[in-house]
């Protein structure tokens, strides 16, 4: 009896290594699969990715390809735009009196009117009525748009452009409603305007800009 329960004893180990031996090979072979599946569908992945990479990349080259298209006709259609007013600032100048001025001047399309607003200025560089100027024209009218970016859009449309040197193309505007703009805070502002009767057509840009053309033109001068 003692030497068949020493036999069963010896005999145990045996077995546990067995079964130590197909679990160690059913978790390399479980990792293995895992590491499989895992690496295909990196695989994947990185496949899906360099597929959308190259499609933005198609989209941005379609996209650059029609800017100049979009571009153009942009432009085209902001200088035929039709506009009430433009509102012109004068770079600093010296009046009949010798003082440094500038002017403010509302040019009233739809009623052939100008009205003409002329401050002092402390220097070269005193820029707060501009502020003041500027501030006015874009609280209380809608999407001015200045002369720099028209003179860009007429350019880019190979118009030739004549612009008096006297006027401060960054600070001056045209506008679609002359209603909207706010007079009397100008004349809060800067004082009564002069006022005078012209006798120009102008409807867009492309009309003024011929209007500048003239250097005999009241609203230059």
């Amino acid at each position: 009896m003692e030497n068949n329960n020493l036999e069963e004893i010896k005999a145990k180990p045996k077995l546990n290594a067995n079964w130590i031996e197909i679990l160690v090979v059913g978790i390399f072979l479980s990792t293995l699969g895992w590491l499989c599946l895992t690496v295909y569908g990196l695989n994947g992945t990185v496949s899906t990715i360099d597929s959308k990479m190259e499609t933005t990349k198609e989209d941005i080259i379609a996209i650059k390809g029609i800017l100049p298209d979009i571009n153009k006709a942009l432009a085209s259609e902001e200088i035929q735009k039709p506009i009430d007013a433009a509102l012109i600032t004068t770079k600093p100048y010296r009046n009949k009196e010798g003082n440094l001025v500038k002017s403010f001047k509302v040019i009233n399309t739809k009623d052939s009117e100008m009205l003409t607003y002329t401050v002092a200025l402390k220097n070269q560089t005193d820029i707060e009525k501009t502020l003041i100027f500027n501030g006015a024209i874009h609280y209380s009218s809608t999407s001015p748009i200045s002369f720099t970016k028209l003179i860009k859009y007429s350019l880019s449309e190979n118009k030739e452009v004549s612009i008096s040197p006297k006027i401060d193309i960054k600070n001056s505007f045209v506008i679609k409603n002359i209603d909207s703009l706010d007079l009397k805070v100008f004349t809060l502002q800067f004082g009564v305007p002069k006022v005078e009767k012209i006798n120009i057509a102008v409807s867009n840009w492309n009309e003024l800009n011929e209007e500048f053309k003239n250097t005999k033109s009241q609203i230059i001068n």
